[in-house]
C-alpha cells in the first residue's frame, strides 16, 4: 500500500468528490474499442468504489481484440439491464471514462438516458455531454485522474488497482516515450504505483510480448505499402479488408507501427487508414512536433489529443485517401 496523504497528483475538483458521495451505485462506462488506460481506469475505479462498501459495474462495448487486454473480457458487460437503467433506489449515477464523446459508447448511449452522468476524461477535443465533466487535457492518461481521485478520498491503493492504473498510464504514454519535459508529474504518480505493487516488467510483457505471429506478417505489409508524403515529413501506409479478413484483428500491432513509421529519419507525422468493412474505414493519426492531428480529426467526426487522434468514415479507402492526405500535407506545410 501507498501513503495516500503523498497526494502531488491530479486532484479532482470538489464537485467530482460531491458527486461520488452522493451516489451509491455506479454503472462505469468506457469507450468502443477499449486500450488500456479506458479498461485500467474502469477497474480501478470499481475496485476503489467497492472498497468503500459501494456498488460498481463495468460496463464496455469492446470488442476485446487486442492481446494485452483480451483476459479482461469477462469483466465487463456490453449492455445495462433495465433495472440498473431504471433506477429504482434512486442512488445510481453513471461515469464514463476516457471518452470525448457519447457516439463512442456504442449502444450504450442509449442504456444511460435520463441517469446523472458524470465524464472523466482528457481529449482536448471532442462533444460536450454529461451533468459534470472533469477533463484535463495536460494529463496523459486517465488512470492519473482516477489514482487522483482515489487519493483524494485519502483511501490506499491496493497492489491491484495499482497495477491496472500503471497499466493504462504505459498504454497512453508509449511505457513513457511519449511524456516531455514537463512529465514529472506523471513519473511521480508512476513511482507511488510501484510502491503499491505495480511491475514495470509484467507490465511492458503484457503490452509488447506476446503477439501472434499474424502481427509480423501485417507489419511487413503495411511497411511495405508505407510511402513517403510531404517530402519525407509525412508517412502513409493503410490495411486493405483482405489482410483483415486473413489474419484477424488480434494482428494490429498499433504502437508497433506508429513507432517504427515515426522513427524514420525526417518523418515527423503517420496517418494509417484501415478498412474496417466494405465501405467502411477507420484513420489513425499520430505527429511528434507541431502537427495538431486532433483538430485534424475533429474534422472527420473524430477526436483525440493534438499528437495522437483518429475518427471512422463511411466510404472507400481511395475516397478518403484523396480528401485526408492532401488535408495533411497542406497542415504540414502550415506547421513549419
Amino acid at each position: 500500500m501507498i501513503n495516500p496523504s503523498d497526494n502531488k497528483g491530479y486532484v479532482p475538483p470538489g464537485e467530482i468528490l460531491d458527486f461520488f458521495r452522493s451516489h451509491r451505485n455506479f454503472l462505469i462506462l468506457g469507450h468502443t474499442e477499449p486500450d488500456g488506460d479506458c479498461l485500467g481506469s474502469q477497474l480501478a475505479l470499481a475496485e476503489f468504489l467497492i472498497s468503500r462498501g459501494w456498488s460498481a459495474q463495468l460496463y464496455s462495448p469492446g470488442p476485446f481484440s487486442r492481446p494485452e487486454i483480451e483476459d479482461l473480457a469477462p469483466r465487463f458487460q456490453k449492455r445495462i439491464p433495465d433495472p440498473e437503467k431504471n433506477n429504482p433506489r434512486g442512488d445510481t449515477a453513471v461515469v464514463v471514462l476516457d471518452c470525448s464523446t457519447p457516439d463512442r459508447l456504442g449502444d450504450l448511449k442509449d442504456d444511460i438516458e435520463g441517469l446523472p452522468l458524470c465524464v472523466i476524461d482528457h481529449h482536448a477535443s471532442g462533444t460536450l455531454f454529461g451533468d459534470l465533466r472533469w477533463v484535463d487535457s495536460s494529463c496523459p492518461a486517465v488512470t492519473l485522474m482516477i489514482q487522483g481521485l482515489i487519493e483524494s478520498f485519502e483511501t490506499p491503493i491496493e497492489s491491484g488497482a495499482a497495477g491496472q492504473l500503471f497499466f493504462g498510464l504505459a498504454t497512453d504514454t508509449g511505457f513513457f516515450r511519449h511524456l516531455s519535459e514537463n512529465g514529472a508529474p506523471a513519473f511521480r504518480s508512476a513511482s507511488r504505483l510501484i510502491e503499491a505493487g505495480a511491475s514495470p516488467k509484467k507490465t511492458f510483457a503484457r503490452m509488447y510480448g506476446n503477439r501472434p505471429f499474424s502481427s509480423r506478417v501485417l507489419l511487413g505489409r503495411m511497411l511495405e505499402r508505407a510511402r513517403p508524403l510531404s517530402e519525407g515529413r509525412l508517412i502513409y501506409t493503410w490495411e486493405s479488408l483482405k489482410d483483415l479478413e486473413e489474419l484477424g484483428p488480434a494482428a494490429r500491432d498499433s504502437d508497433m507501427l506508429y513507432q517504427l513509421l515515426l522513427g524514420t529519419r525526417g518523418c515527423e507525422a503517420a496517418a494509417v487508414i484501415r478498412e474496417e468493412g466494405p465501405g467502411r474505414c477507420s484513420a489513425g493519426l499520430r505527429s511528434l512536433y507541431d502537427l495538431d492531428v486532433g483538430a485534424i480529426a475533429s474534422g472527420f467526426g473524430g477526436g483525440g489529443h493534438q499528437k495522437a487522434a483518429g475518427f471512422s468514415f463511411t466510404g472507400k479507402r481511395e475516397e478518403l485517401e484523396l480528401r485526408l492526405l492532401p488535408l495533411l500535407d497542406k497542415a504540414m506545410k502550415s506547421s513549419g
